[in-house]
């Protein structure tokens, strides 16, 4: 095979990978490489043709198959799950990149009591609404940094449950009966914390789930170690 025709093929195969972006700004880039290849290629001049190509290959490769592990933190509002993301942080940030993705209805504390573990957090605020799997899908693809760990702390509501069943989904509780009311977010998660010490609602917890639970003092952060074991594997 000559140059030119690796260069078609190169170019057929790009432009079937542009398809699978969703995240319009990186879509737009691809493309906008995809044409300068099959311009240069027309004009003849392949190794520009071929360096455009190979470049935007690149990018699309380390955003398709990025290899950071995408953690969902959920749990309602005042559970300590924000407690529980910094003693992870911290435990974590000498020995991996890590990046937080903190998602509020409204305000930044959360992502300021992120930062000063000196990790980069990206902050969005819904309003009213739960992140979906689109939001989330964007802002990872937003993402230029080759990170270890991507850690999204959702909305503090139970009714904002997990969006992506291929991230590792972490789920923070308080030990209140009422909560076992909402079933769901106890059936899909993969580990539960749980901030408190209720042995009936830990038993009534079981019930609910296969999930491995854990108990975590949110004050001086005991239990953490397993949850860092189950997050390394």
């Amino acid at each position: 095979m000559d140059m030119e025709d690796r260069i078609k093929k190169d170019i057929e195969m790009f432009e079937k990978n542009i398809k699978k972006i969703k995240n319009k700004r990186i879509k737009d880039m691809a493309t906008r490489y995809y044409e300068d290849a099959k311009y240069y290629l027309d004009k003849g001049d392949l190794f520009t043709s071929f360096g455009c190509i190979n470049y935007a290959h690149g990018l699309i490769d380390s955003i398709l198959n990025r290899k950071a592990k995408v953690v969902e933190i959920a749990g309602c509002a005042g559970c300590g799950k924000t407690r529980v993301l910094e003693f992870i942080v911290d435990s974590l940030r000498i020995d991996y990149e890590i990046l937080t993705i903190i998602i509020n209805f409204s305000g930044n504390e959360d992502c300021k009591r992120i930062e000063k573990y000196g990790v980069k957090t990206i902050c969005i605020n819904t309003g009213n609404k739960c992140l979906n799997e689109e939001l989330l899908e964007n802002a990872i693809e937003e993402i230029e940094e080759d990170v270890d760990y991507i850690f999204v702390e959702n909305a503090g509501s139970l009714t904002c449950s997990f969006i992506n069943p291929m991230n590792k989904k972490l789920l923070v509780v308080s030990p209140n009966k009422n909560l076992l009311k909402f079933p769901l977010p106890f059936q899909t998660a993969d580990f539960i914390v749980v901030t408190g010490k209720n042995a009936d609602f830990e038993n009534e917890l079981k019930k609910l789930t296969n999930a491995e639970i854990v108990e975590v003092d949110i004050e001086d952060g005991k239990g953490i170690e397993r949850i860092l074991e189950w997050l390394k594997k």
